[in-house]
């Protein structure tokens, strides 16, 4: 999925004259890009699945090298760098485990 901030940017800087209707208020649905010249919608989808590529192979890239030099983080770095966020992540697992589990346990007695 695309950022649409980032595409639309990316359309305006090739001249393709957009509107942009933002997200919704809580944020739920994503923005859009609206061309305002219909009959330009081909060359612009081209051109966005081009720029998606790009980012796409960029992006990999970057995570190869990470992983090469040793600096994209594991899960057990993850959790060192954070374990109030980690205990707290797995306090609620526990808890939604737990309410879904025991109407099945109480429902056996």
């Amino acid at each position: 999925m695309m950022n649409w901030k980032k595409s639309a940017r990316y359309l305006i800087s090739m001249e393709y004259p957009i509107m942009r209707p933002p997200p919704g208020n809580w944020l739920i649905s994503a923005g859009a890009i609206w061309l305002t010249n219909q009959e330009q919608l081909v060359q612009a989808r081209a051109l966005l699945d081009e720029y998606q590529q790009q980012r796409l192979t960029k992006a990999r890239e970057e995570y190869t090298q990470h992983q090469l030099t040793g600096e994209e983080p594991g899960v057990i770095d993850r959790i060192k760098e954070n374990p109030v966020r980690f205990i707290g992540y797995l306090a609620i697992i526990i808890f939604i485990l737990y309410i879904s589990i025991m109407p099945f346990i109480d429902f056996g007695q």
